[in-house]
């Protein structure tokens, strides 16, 4: 990658944080922007500054993913375990638990969402 993009990125101040973006709105809003009259009249830096800080949301989007599939597959291992001895009715109450567990990343992403908890 270009080193003077990655410098702007750095010194920007605002890093992608994986865990608490919410990496789907920054996409589509750069998105957007990239595509509008003010995008591409832009500089070439700050284009290319603007579709590396989306492929960084991209890879965040990813992580978080592989995050909660590793989280769910975890909650999932117990239930298995316990569907062996309890009704599949209790079985499937934990796999639920297990996938809002990931689904509601806490009160940051809430708020993002415009949830209440």
């Amino acid at each position: 990658m270009n080193p003077v993009v990655e410098l702007v990125l750095s010194e920007s101040g605002a890093p992608v944080d994986m865990l608490m973006d919410n990496h789907a709105a920054f996409i589509d809003f750069y998105t957007d922007w990239f595509v509008s009259d003010e995008g591409r009249e832009a500089s070439s830096l700050l284009r290319k500054v603007i579709h590396r800080r989306t492929q960084q949301h991209y890879e965040g989007k990813m992580q978080y993913a592989k995050m909660c599939e590793a989280s769910n597959s975890k909650h999932k291992q117990p239930d298995a375990a316990a569907s062996l001895i309890t009704s599949g009715a209790a079985a499937r109450a934990g796999d639920a638990a297990g996938k809002q567990s990931c689904r509601y990343a806490g009160p940051a992403r809430d708020a993002q969402d415009g949830r209440a908890r």
